[in-house]
């Protein structure tokens, strides 16, 4: 069992540095200390049993935290690729049978908690028998280890400062170049798409937030006294799995607003 921490830590909160430091002066210790023992561990054994080199840029552990984070996140990308097949419509009879649940769970929301809690039941009772049985061991796929080249073994096992030549240096600042590129990409990408949704505030086009100030103040009134939310619900998400004949492939008026919406982006050298 971990120990608890002193209730002063929780108050006044280590600094990185600070973190990395006593890190450091904790395997310097146990090193020196196992050093002593019969048989004698290495301090490159101890080192690499309490993870020293953490934070030392590896493009084998990228690659695998990556392939980590698309795992965990792969429900979800199931899920959009299960609803894209029930919007257009591949399986009509599985359409229609989403939109009758649909609308069951407008109209009784209060099934809605009950009906997720006996899913995920009978989900985990169906994958019981094939539960793990075995102790977990050292996944070669999951660090991607197998399809590992020389080079990137030798960049990970690399001191710092390096003490490679400048040939193999400029070669690797290349490829780590080309990597943070499309990761910048990434990162300009999310940022527009907020900032789409700041400008509509900001006042920065002042006929856009006149229109979405207009339509915040109309919805209530609209909701409240002429159309019902659970109607509006029913008539939104018929229209969202729609048959494909009446247009769907069309970009809509919403997207249409939201993807000419002003961004900071125009205004960066």
């Amino acid at each position: 069992m971990n120990p608890l921490l002193p209730q002063l830590h929780h108050i006044y909160l280590l600094l990185i540095y600070q973190l990395d430091f006593l890190r450091k002066q904790a395997v310097r210790i146990l090193c020196s200390s196992l050093s002593r023992n019969e048989p004698p561990l290495r301090q490159e054994v101890v080192g690499y049993m309490l993870d020293r080199g953490s934070q030392m840029w590896s493009l084998r552990k990228a690659k695998a935290n990556f392939q980590r984070v698309l795992a965990t996140f792969k429900c979800f990308s199931n899920a959009r690729q299960w609803f894209d097949e029930i919007r257009k419509w591949n399986n009509s009879a599985a359409t229609v049978l989403v939109m009758a649940i649909y609308c069951i769970i407008v109209f009784k929301p209060d099934l809605i908690l009950p009906t997720m809690t006996l899913y995920s039941i009978q989900v985990r009772i169906l994958q019981w028998r094939k539960r793990p049985r075995h102790p977990t061991h050292i996944d070669v796929n999951l660090s991607v280890a197998g399809s590992v080249t020389a080079d990137k073994l030798d960049e990970e096992f690399d001191t710092f400062p390096s003490s490679r030549q400048f040939d193999v240096l400029r070669m690797r600042y290349d490829r780590l170049s080309s990597i943070a590129g499309r990761v910048v990409t990434v990162i300009s990408d999310i940022a527009t798409q907020v900032e789409r949704f700041h400008s509509l505030l900001n006042l920065r086009d002042p006929r856009i937030t006149v229109m979405f100030l207009v339509c915040c103040l109309v919805g209530p009134f609209m909701l409240y006294y002429l159309i019902s939310l659970k109607v509006l619900l029913i008539f939104g998400g018929f229209y969202v799995m729609r048959p494909p004949f009446l247009g769907k492939d069309v970009l809509n008026a919403p997207q249409n607003f939201f993807s000419k919406l002003p961004t900071k982006a125009d205004y960066m050298l």
